[in-house]
C-alpha cells in the first residue's frame, strides 16, 4: 500500500511545471515464526503520471527515466 505524505511543484528548464508526488510504501510481512509485521519503505518521489523522480541536492531533482532536470523552491519540497 502507498501513502502520499507530500506534493510540490518543481519546474523544467523549459519552464514546464510538474507535480512531483512523496510517497512511502508499506509492506506487511508474515514470518513463519513470528508476528506479522509493517515494513515502511521510502520516501520516494514521483511525477502525477507515475514517473520515477531523483534529488540530486536541495531544490534540485531529476526525472529517471528522461534524465530531464528540475528545479523546486516549493517549501514544500523534500
Amino acid at each position: 500500500m502507498t501513502h502520499r505524505i507530500g506534493r510540490f511543484t518543481a519546474t523544467a528548464a523549459d519552464g514546464t511545471a510538474y507535480t512531483i508526488d512523496q510517497l512511502v510504501l508499506y509492506i506487511l510481512i508474515r514470518p513463519v515464526d513470528g508476528p506479522p509485521e509493517l515494513l515502511r519503505e521510502g520516501p520516494m518521489l514521483l511525477t502525477s503520471s507515475g514517473q520515477a523522480v531523483e534529488k540530486l541536492g536541495p531544490g534540485e531533482y531529476q526525472i529517471v527515466s528522461s534524465g530531464l532536470l528540475l528545479r523546486s523552491a516549493d517549501p514544500a519540497a523534500a
